[in-house]
């Protein structure tokens, strides 16, 4: 009943009140997590768009670590090709100068001919020979064959040879000169330690810490360089490798 005892009654004096509070405390609570939501996926937006300026200039700075690699490797590969010809002109110098020495005279004293160059007037010079034209389709030939060993060589894949910094020819080159400068006749024995020396010494780097892993590429090439010799210039060559 209510209060004046007149009706009967389903709610308390003050159960609206109660309710439009509740429903006014729910409201805001309502209001404070769609704004605490909000403020959630505002800081995960930033944090992804961190994220991916992060991503991005990691790429940047890969792109161009990449790019100034390719150009070292370009310069040092430009360098060893100027040297190459460098050596080959010295070569062909020396050679010519050779052919202009006097019969009489020892090439020692025949290079001092600047300082006195009236002394060798009445010599007689050396004459090459000539060359007949199978002599020289003989050494095109020959040259030709050189030449895809050389391919060869610089473009057949090495098992191992990713232990190797920069570009595969470039390593190979210098252990061909090595070899060119070391072999003796047929027989070439090759001290691992000071091919890794000599490599180090002409700019070659590898990746890893132990030369241990990088003699088993380098085993490989000299091995692969031997059976090439010999399957392409029909040339044995008695290999000898030291550890």
């Amino acid at each position: 009943m209510n209060v004046d005892q007149k009706h009967f009654a389903l709610s308390k004096e003050n159960e609206d009140e109660r309710r439009n509070g509740f429903l006014k405390e729910l409201i805001e609570r309502k209001q404070q997590f769609e704004i605490e939501q909000q403020r959630l996926r505002e800081e995960q937006e930033r944090i992804r768009a961190e994220e991916e300026r992060v991503k991005q200039e990691e790429e940047k700075q890969r792109a161009r670590l990449r790019a100034r690699e390719l150009e070292w490797q370009k310069q040092r590969q430009k360098a060893k090709e100027l040297e190459d010809e460098e050596i080959e002109r010295e070569m062909q110098e020396r050679m010519r100068r050779a052919a202009l020495r006097p019969i009489e005279i020892h090439p020692d004293g025949w290079d001092q001919r600047s300082k006195r160059p009236n002394r060798y007037g009445n010599y007689t010079y050396q004459q090459s020979p000539p060359v007949s034209s199978y002599t020289k389709t003989e050494d095109s030939v020959d040259k030709k064959k050189k030449e895809k060993v050389r391919d060869i060589l610089l473009s057949q894949p090495i098992k191992g040879e990713l232990y190797i910094d920069g570009d595969k020819r470039a390593w190979r080159i210098i252990i061909l000169k090595w070899i060119n400068e070391n072999q003796s006749s047929d027989s070439l024995v090759v001290s691992l330690d000071k091919v890794i020396g000599h490599m180090k010494s002409s700019g070659i780097s590898f990746n890893q810490k132990n030369d241990k892993l990088v003699k088993y590429p380098i085993k490989e090439f000299l091995e692969f360089y031997r059976k090439t010799i010999k399957a392409e210039l029909k040339k044995k060559i008695e290999l000898t490798i030291q550890e």
